[in-house]
């Protein structure tokens, strides 16, 4: 299931989980998104952005269960405009509006960093202000920026594919890893975007961005197992191609 959401949670570049579940059969999952479109790159900090002459789109994925949450920047000299009735989030080919009465909409000083304009750590150029309604069409003026927080992503377990010596490396090491079998357990999500340089839309232009889990990391909570000299507070390097999903049980991997 899909929940709407209105607000990134505020964090740190590196988030710390502090596991307190009652049994050492809880497990964390950790989700890297990929993506088989060449128009999008991932920057040397882990963010997936998409560009053209006009617009600058960048993701953030990094949330329980993940979040649909992008920055677009208005790269022109001339004004554009967002149609968010026409712009959806896309799971598993199932259509999840943008454009909602009362929706928040941030918008972002076009000095500010990304891990500043996510609300990670602000900076002195960093201005996130506020928008309580989100008009159908939004104007965005030359080289300003919004932020975009919707949806959660992913809030399903994945398995180790079958004949996998995961579930084995996880009883020895506390963590494993593994890549998605796509043919049974694909989970795809798209943001798409209609926009256009004219208040009339007659240069009408499209953002269609896909995604895709390819692999997963499984960490064990140790932190209750006093037989391991590393039990220890679990310490996860947030990224924003990744997500994670908390409270998994051992035998859900199975």
């Amino acid at each position: 299931m899909v929940n709407k959401i209105n607000s990134i949670k505020q964090g740190f570049l590196f988030l710390i989980l502090l596991v307190t579940f009652s049994s050492c059969n809880r497990f964390l999952e950790i989700y890297t998104a990929s993506t088989n479109d060449k128009s999008i790159k991932l920057n040397n900090d882990n963010y997936y952005v998409y560009e053209n002459d006009t617009i600058k789109v960048v993701y953030y994925f990094w949330d329980n269960c993940g979040i649909m949450s992008f920055i677009v920047e208005n790269k022109s000299n001339k004004p554009i405009y967002i149609d968010w009735k026409r712009s959806s989030y896309i799971f598993n080919g199932g259509k999840y509006d943008y454009y909602e009465e009362g929706s928040v909409t941030d918008f972002v000083n076009s000095g500010s960093t990304y891990n500043g304009a996510f609300g990670i750590k602000y900076g002195n150029s960093t201005t996130v202000s506020t928008s309580i309604k989100t008009e159908r069409v939004m104007f965005l003026p030359p080289h300003g920026g919004i932020r975009k927080t919707s949806y959660h992503i992913f809030e399903g377990i994945i398995k180790p594919p079958k004949g996998s010596n995961a579930i084995n490396e996880l009883k020895r090491k506390g963590t494993c890893g593994f890549n998605v079998d796509l043919s049974s357990n694909k989970v795809e999500f798209r943001n798409f975007i209609t926009y256009s340089t004219t208040e009339n839309f007659d240069k009408e232009q499209y953002v269609d961005n896909t995604f895709y889990i390819n692999s997963v990391r499984v960490v064990h909570d140790i932190s209750n197992d006093d037989n391991n000299s590393n039990a220890d507070n679990l310490v996860i390097k947030s990224s924003p191609n990744s997500f994670y999903v908390n409270g998994i049980k051992k035998r859900s991997l199975r």
